[in-house]
């Protein structure tokens, strides 16, 4: 990790630099919160939050009483909060949907027009570093996009948005509630394998998923595109390259520690082979089709030449072949491993 990096955490928490355990303790805090997709490194910005990190920082602040994917209700009482901070998260939140608003207005609603992102600045009056903050958010949310220095357009999601009234907040919404996939489930897929890895650690005394951000960033991006264009091929198959990721990325050396057979090969298989060793409690049909997830991304056409397997693999679980909506099937496709992974996690509870 970059020192500068570790710098920024250390004056933030107050940390002395030069305290050994310490500078291990600030690794780790950073490892973790990278790893959930809570923040991340850029060049020359140093650490930022992600939207999922600045939705649930502005969701546990302005609604303390509710829970969010990684923080229970009521944490905000550990943590000085000056009211001035929660009058600025709802300004700021009321200049997100300001901008959405007057770049749909400038666009006559056309996503095919482009609009001068400063004059709507200007036109609202929004200060510059205010308008970093919504323009990095809404373009992240894949509500604008970049066209050319200067100039954006509102994308099919950014419509959307605007013309069923919803609101851009902290919390989960229907944001997406016209389009699919539901962009918001892969918050809901980060969630159950965090549950999994926490079952996992009481029984086993060891998590099985690493869970880093990078697969969950490329499907939530593969998602914004599915979303844009519904017959974005290339989109469905980054979809099903980042399932696979998410799902391979696992503690391989760990669980192989407890398995008598060593050449068994295979995130899924050896994750089931380890369930099956300990004596723990899942239903083979969630693995299985999670295999078939897995399974699809190296028989894609014509990359691979295996359309019957293709199709036979698509119809087995409720998608029409030929496709002629990507966007659907990736839909299918995402519910399908959120349901199995939340099948695995109820096993493990039990």
């Amino acid at each position: 990790m970059h020192p500068l990096i570790i710098q920024q955490i250390a004056a933030i928490l107050g940390y002395d630099i030069n305290d050994y355990p310490k500078y291990l303790s600030l690794v780790e805090i950073f490892s973790n919160l990278q790893n959930k997709g809570l923040l991340r490194s850029r060049p020359k910005l140093g650490i930022v939050l992600t939207n999922l990190g600045i939705n649930e920082i502005e969701a546990t602040l302005l609604e303390s009483s509710k829970s969010t994917s990684h923080f229970p209700a009521g944490i905000v009482r550990f943590v000085d909060v000056d009211a001035s901070l929660l009058e600025f998260i709802s300004k700021l939140q009321k200049a997100r949907r300001d901008y959405l608003n007057r770049v749909y207005q400038a666009a006559n609603g056309f996503v095919t027009v482009v609009v001068e992102s400063f004059n709507v600045k200007d036109i609202l009056g929004i200060d510059d570093e205010t308008f970093k903050r919504v323009y990095y958010y809404l373009e992240e949310a894949g509500f604008i996009k970049f066209v050319h220095s200067g100039g954006i357009s509102i994308t099919h999601l950014g419509k959307a948005e605007i013309e069923n009234r919803n609101i851009i907040q902290s919390t989960k919404t229907s944001f997406w509630q016209s389009h699919y996939p539901d962009i918001t489930i892969t918050d809901d897929i980060v969630h159950v394998i965090d549950k999994i890895n926490s079952a996992c650690s009481d029984k086993l005394g060891f998590e099985i998923f690493n869970n880093k951000a990078t697969p969950i960033v490329e499907l939530r991006k593969s998602i914004n595109s599915l979303n844009n264009d519904s017959k974005d091929k290339n989109a469905f198959v980054t979809c099903l390259l980042s399932i696979a990721a998410i799902l391979g990325d696992i503690k391989n050396d760990e669980i192989k520690k407890h398995l008598s057979n060593k050449d068994l090969v295979g995130p899924l298989y050896l994750i089931e082979e380890l369930f099956t060793v300990k004596g723990m409690k899942y239903d083979k049909s969630d693995f299985s089709m999670l295999r078939k997830l897995v399974g699809l991304r190296s028989k894609i056409p014509p990359v691979h030449l295996a359309e019957a397997e293709f199709s036979q693999i698509l119809q087995s679980i409720g998608v029409e072949y030929p496709v002629l909506d990507w966007a659907k099937a990736a839909d299918t496709c995402i519910k399908i491993m959120l349901r199995a992974l939340n099948g695995i996690y109820e096993k493990l509870a039990n």
